[in-house]
Protein backbone atom coordinates (compact mmCIF):
# COMPACT_ATOMS: atom_id res chain seq x y z
CA UNK A 1 0.00 0.00 0.00
CA UNK A 2 1.16 3.68 -0.97
CA UNK A 3 2.67 5.13 2.32
CA UNK A 4 1.42 8.61 0.96
CA UNK A 5 -2.45 7.56 1.17
CA UNK A 6 -2.38 8.16 4.61
CA UNK A 7 -3.71 10.70 7.39
CA UNK A 8 -3.84 12.36 10.93
CA UNK A 9 -6.40 12.57 13.10
CA UNK A 10 -7.22 14.57 16.31
CA UNK A 11 -7.33 12.65 19.71
CA UNK A 12 -10.27 14.56 22.05
CA UNK A 13 -10.72 12.58 24.77
CA UNK A 14 -10.07 8.63 25.88
CA UNK A 15 -11.26 5.95 28.48
CA UNK A 16 -9.33 3.60 29.98
CA UNK A 17 -10.98 0.42 31.39
CA UNK A 18 -8.67 -0.76 33.98
CA UNK A 19 -9.91 -4.26 34.37
CA UNK A 20 -9.86 -5.15 30.68
CA UNK A 21 -7.02 -3.27 29.30
CA UNK A 22 -9.13 -1.90 26.81
CA UNK A 23 -7.97 1.65 25.84
CA UNK A 24 -10.64 4.17 23.16
CA UNK A 25 -9.82 7.15 22.30
CA UNK A 26 -12.01 9.44 20.90
CA UNK A 27 -10.71 11.13 17.66
CA UNK A 28 -11.93 13.82 15.40
CA UNK A 29 -11.16 12.13 11.57
CA UNK A 30 -11.28 14.42 8.74
CA UNK A 31 -12.19 11.97 6.46
CA UNK A 32 -15.48 11.75 8.06
CA UNK A 33 -15.73 15.06 9.90
CA UNK A 34 -19.94 13.71 10.94
CA UNK A 35 -18.98 10.31 12.39
CA UNK A 36 -17.62 10.45 16.40
CA UNK A 37 -14.82 8.51 14.97
CA UNK A 38 -12.42 5.87 17.72
CA UNK A 39 -9.16 4.60 18.09
CA UNK A 40 -9.37 1.19 20.20
CA UNK A 41 -6.74 -1.22 21.94
CA UNK A 42 -6.26 -3.29 24.61
CA UNK A 43 -3.12 -2.99 26.55
CA UNK A 44 -3.36 -5.62 29.05
CA UNK A 45 -0.74 -8.19 27.50
CA UNK A 46 1.19 -6.06 24.84
CA UNK A 47 3.48 -8.86 24.13
CA UNK A 48 1.12 -10.96 22.84
CA UNK A 49 -0.51 -7.70 20.74
CA UNK A 50 -2.82 -5.05 21.15
CA UNK A 51 -5.17 -5.74 18.99
CA UNK A 52 -5.73 -1.84 17.56
CA UNK A 53 -8.80 -0.83 15.54
CA UNK A 54 -10.36 2.14 14.38
CA UNK A 55 -14.11 2.46 14.59
CA UNK A 56 -14.77 3.20 10.56
CA UNK A 57 -12.89 -0.28 9.33
CA UNK A 58 -9.84 2.07 8.46
CA UNK A 59 -6.18 0.68 9.29
CA UNK A 60 -4.78 1.53 11.86
CA UNK A 61 -0.90 2.03 12.24
CA UNK A 62 0.16 4.02 15.19
CA UNK A 63 -0.30 6.86 17.13
CA UNK A 64 2.15 9.30 18.31
CA UNK A 65 1.71 12.31 20.93
CA UNK A 66 2.64 16.03 19.61
CA UNK A 67 3.26 18.71 22.48
CA UNK A 68 0.58 21.41 22.39
CA UNK A 69 0.15 24.78 24.09
CA UNK A 70 -3.01 26.48 23.15
CA UNK A 71 -2.09 30.57 22.49
CA UNK A 72 -3.88 33.18 23.66
CA UNK A 73 -6.09 35.32 21.41
CA UNK A 74 -5.02 39.36 20.78
CA UNK A 75 -7.91 41.10 20.70
CA UNK A 76 -6.48 43.68 19.80
CA UNK A 77 -4.80 41.97 16.32
CA UNK A 78 -7.94 40.69 15.11
CA UNK A 79 -9.49 37.77 18.09
CA UNK A 80 -12.92 38.26 18.95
Amino acid sequence: EDPRKNHQVVAHSYHYHEQSGRVRIGIYDPNHPNEQSQLSLNVASPGTGINAMQSNDEPFRGFFVIDYKPEAINANNGGS
